[in-house]
């Protein structure tokens, strides 16, 4: 925390990504959406309009959320590197991951930043320390009622992790059935993690439907979930457009305006392509179109291939610098008659920020600032544990790690820090575990 600081400091009121702006702007004007994560729209600016009505300030709001998440997100962070420590892994392998948490730009900058995927992370980090203790205890340790207390801990980081994010439902979906294949032997563990992970997955089923049928919160995420086949077939529309038949033609300009795809398509983001999206497309529409991109496929495989690489490659080039705009903002779709930064700090912080971004050009301690060096780390940190140490309790809590990954390809936009942030955060975790640990008392598997 005392790491922090300074960015929480000379950042006053606080650094307030772009979707942050958006959401608190919907809470202000009574227009929730659900595009963004709700109850994350309503935690956010609810604390700040409740400042606000306190202390008539929503500076003091923006600040005191930014100290608050600061806050637990370092406690979350400490108990991690508490518990390699704990376990008696190398102390100087857990000093240099606190000192590359603490000190390197594009962990504190995001850390202190009001971000849905800080949040996120954080929340994701506790979700790690859970299924670690749990699996740690197994079946011998609970005989004592206290340790129940760990597996409401379990349901609510499970919770927290799915309704902070999107995607964050894909992570607990898919990491279940590793971590209860792991436990299987444990019939009594066994059946409190099933219990967790079924009540947490109908928890959120339950409040999403309320959210669209009941309480009727508009979201249409159509774009989002057809972000990679979009792509491909803008791609293709550019390359091959004469390949191209009128009726696959009026298909696709049925959900997109084809006319536009071949010069607004970027390799390296989709969102222009997302952009062409008709709000108004049918089912039928909809159902048709993916059987022309499927078709349109067996004629130009390499076509699709190249979309796809083009848009993620990023997330595996440690060279590529990518998207640190989002390092950037200060304040984004906000009314400064509100909330802004005062002039004394205003100047300063944008040169602090300037003087930050220059880390990445340092040789090694520049790698700090590249996701695609975190992504590969983590890579060789799960064929390790396979391969070599066969240590199936740590690669299972690898996997949210790797799900995290798997959406992160799936994403819009190529090599966006925020995206993989909980990569970055755990591989500081998991390097410590590659090493042997001292501890007499805990085998490997």
């Amino acid at each position: 925390m005392l790491c922090w600081l300074p960015h929480i400091i000379i950042n006053y009121p606080g650094i307030i990504h772009y979707d942050s702006g958006e959401m608190l702007s919907s809470y202000m004007n009574h227009t929730l959406y659900n595009h963004h994560p709700l109850l994350q729209t309503i935690f956010w600016g609810g604390f700040v309009c409740g400042v606000e009505h306190i202390t008539g300030s929503y500076n003091i709001g923006v600040f005191l959320f930014v100290l608050f998440q600061s806050l637990y997100g370092s406690f979350i962070t400490a108990l991690c590197l508490d518990y390699v420590y704990k376990k008696k892994y190398p102390v100087i392998a857990v000093f240099v991951s606190f000192c590359v948490i603490g000190l390197s730009p594009a962990f504190a900058r995001h850390a202190t930043t009001v971000c849905k995927d800080s949040n996120h992370t954080f929340y994701f980090l506790l979700m790690l320390w859970f299924m670690a203790k749990i699996m740690d205890m197994k079946d011998s340790v609970w005989t004592e009622r206290k340790n129940i207390l760990y597996i409401a801990g379990f349901i609510l980081s499970l919770l927290l992790v799915a309704f902070s994010k999107k995607s964050g439902i894909y992570v607990v979906i898919l990491t279940a059935p590793f971590m209860l294949l792991y436990l299987f032997r444990y019939k009594k563990c066994f059946a409190f993690v099933l219990v967790s992970f079924i009540i947490g997955i109908a928890v959120v089923n339950s409040v999403e439907y309320a959210i669209n049928n009941v309480w009727h919160i508009g979201n249409d995420d159509t774009r989002e979930s057809y972000s990679i086949p979009f792509q491909q077939t803008a791609r293709f529309v550019r390359d091959y457009g004469e390949d191209v038949t009128d009726e696959e033609r009026k298909i696709i300009d049925a959900v997109l305006d084809y006319d536009a795809l071949g010069s607004v398509y970027r390799p390296d983001l989709s969102d222009p392509v997302k952009a062409t999206y008709k709000t108004g497309s049918t089912d039928e529409e909809l159902s048709e179109y993916m059987g022309v991109w499927f078709r349109m496929f067996f004629r130009h495989p390499t076509v699709y291939i190249q979309a796809t690489l083009n848009n993620t490659y990023g997330y595996f080039y440690p060279e590529n610098i990518g998207v640190y705009k989002d390092l950037l903002f200060t304040s984004e779709c906000i009314d400064e008659s509100k909330i802004f930064a005062p002039e004394a700090l205003k100047d300063f912080s944008f040169k602090f920020r300037d003087f930050l971004m220059k880390f990445r050009d340092i040789p090694v301690i520049g790698l700090s600032m590249s996701l695609g060096f975190y992504v590969w780390m983590d890579i060789f940190i799960m064929a390790y544990f396979m391969l070599f140490r066969r240590d199936k309790k740590f690669a299972v809590i690898n996997i949210p790690v790797l799900v995290t990954l798997l959406t992160c390809i799936a994403s819009p936009v190529n090599n966006t820090m925020r995206y993989g942030l909980p990569i970055m955060f755990a591989a500081q975790i998991l390097i410590c575990m590659c090493f042997r640990s001292k501890s007499e008392e805990e085998g490997y598997e």
